[in-house]
């Protein structure tokens, strides 16, 4: 929660309903939802068009959301087997 922090909307509703697609296939493709933004809301602007923070965990790269640029706050963590990897 840093206040200094800026984080602004997406440029539209197809563009927010776009990312929340990219986490709805991201759970159904078998990746570790750690952090759900979909619900996010900011008070005093529930009509726009802001995305929460996701963190996906054990994304593969054989998944869409590794392999796509999803275009919003969506972070995908792939892990190595070992440090050489």
């Amino acid at each position: 929660d840093d206040p200094e922090a800026d984080f602004g909307p997406l440029v539209g509703p197809d563009a927010l309903a776009r990312v929340r697609s990219y986490v709805d296939l991201g759970v159904q493709e078998g990746a570790e939802l750690v952090v759900d933004g979909r619900d996010f809301t900011l008070a005093g602007h529930e009509k726009g068009f802001f995305a929460g923070a996701s963190l996906f965990d054990r994304v593969t790269p054989g998944m869409r959301i590794y392999q796509e640029e999803i275009f919003g706050p969506v972070l995908s963590v792939v892990r190595a087997a070992d440090y050489e990897e």
